[in-house]
């Protein structure tokens, strides 16, 4: 062989040498589905447990009243400046003064409720930031 048709035949060699040093592409199966890997349909999802709701640490005291009447009559008057708010009224003992009916909304963001506050003192409505 003579020493320009050797470094040609080298290249084919070393050519020949990497194509059958790679593998051939095979193409992958699908992963069967076990028990723990089921596949995702409107039924599984519906079946699947809500996220738990982060409710805030805080809630709006409106009033504390004597009665019970009273306290749903201020929510009453309220309520059409507060969309969305959740009420309830919480009785409480306290000593020496009696039974008070505590009106208190939810459904506000911790951020939401000191704002909330804030403009309804400006107004002349009492209100607290209290905790749960």
């Amino acid at each position: 062989m003579t020493t320009a048709a050797r470094p040609a035949a080298a290249r084919e060699e070393a050519k020949a040498a990497v194509v059958e040093s790679t593998p051939p592409e095979t193409p992958k199966a699908a992963a069967p589905v076990s028990a723990k890997t089921q596949p995702v349909t409107p039924a599984t999802v519906a079946a699947c447990p809500p996220a738990p709701v982060q409710t805030p640490p805080y809630l709006i005291q409106l009033v504390s009243v004597k009665s019970n009447a009273a306290a749903s009559w201020e929510w009453t008057r309220l309520q059409k400046h507060f969309a969305g708010l959740e009420p309830f009224i919480q009785k409480t003992v306290i000593k020496k003064r009696g039974t008070f009916n505590r009106l208190r909304a939810d459904g506000l963001s911790s951020k939401r409720q000191a704002a909330t506050c804030r403009s309804l003192k400006a107004k002349g409505q009492s209100c607290l930031v209290v905790k749960r």
